[in-house]
């Protein structure tokens, strides 16, 4: 499309400064740290194991105490995808908040109804009641784009690709050093986009890392704008960088809020 056209012409322009800009720091803020279990713990480790293994100081001093911290995450969208990504944070003891564009999704829980959330176990035994599981949430609610980047320090973008752009576009003048952005899932080179947008606005000394997943971490159903099903969790999620040399610290920041998907694997280009 003319657009995509346009986006990878300005990423030309630019594309020395991809691979320039330092590291930022792993986790910039202090959230609210939360302990965990042993279990939990291990799983992660595990997780985090399989890739970078050259870099095996950094994870242990990462998984060095089982205070690992909980975080505020912004999520951009309020369908299927939006309320199984929120039940999926809020279940590894994570705060989600929604905001829904349209201002539609969200005007059921608006009237102080919990998100219900119901999720097919197939490992949990052979009877129906064994393989279901249910439980609820009140996430928190965002009226407008600014007071989702101002009240979360990561931000995922969970919803059609179609709806990218003016997402993004609103996004952006609110866009702060510390954020880290995940696109669920990337299209059209939707990360170069908005990774331009951020440098004309902010310059080059600020970095903030966009990871493009290739596909969502959950497959769901909304059977009302108060609950979702969950039908499946990715075993394993693709997913590339901006700037790349903050893949890594991606990487660590996906198996931190989504110990559920088994693996994150890291990708050369979008």
């Amino acid at each position: 499309s003319v657009f995509s056209l346009l986006v990878l012409l300005a990423t030309f322009r630019h594309s020395h400064a991809f691979v320039t800009e330092p590291t930022p720091a792993l986790f910039p803020s202090k959230p609210e740290s939360k302990r965990i279990s042993s279990n939990r713990r291990q799983r992660i480790t595990n997780c985090v194991a399989l890739d970078f293994s050259a870099s095996k100081h950094h994870h242990d001093d990462f998984l060095a105490t089982t205070e690992l911290r909980m975080y505020r995450v912004g999520i951009a969208g309020a369908g299927a995808i939006a309320f199984g990504t929120a039940a999926l944070l809020a279940e590894g003891g994570h705060d989600p908040m929604l905001w829904s564009p349209s201002g539609k999704g969200t005007q059921g829980l608006e009237q102080n109804s919990a998100l219900k959330v119901e999720r097919n176990n197939k490992n949990s035994g052979s009877s129906a009641e064994a393989a279901q599981e249910e439980w609820s949430l009140s996430p928190r609610l965002a009226s407008s784009a600014q007071e989702l980047a101002d009240q979360n320090d990561i931000l995922v973008i969970a919803l059609p690709a179609n709806g990218h752009k003016d997402v993004f576009d609103a996004l952006v003048p609110h866009i702060r050093e510390g954020h880290q952005i995940i696109i669920s899932s990337h299209a059209s080179f939707g990360a170069l986009y908005l990774s331009q947008l951020i440098r004309e606005r902010l310059g080059d000394n600020v970095v903030i890392p966009i990871t493009a997943w290739g596909t969502t971490v959950c497959t769901a159903r909304q059977p009302s704008n108060t609950s979702v099903r969950l039908n499946t969790v990715r075993l394993c999620v693709d997913f590339c960088t901006i700037p790349e040399s903050a893949s890594e610290t991606s990487f660590q920041l996906c198996q931190l809020l989504f110990p559920q998907v088994s693996t994150f694997r890291p990708r050369q280009g979008l």
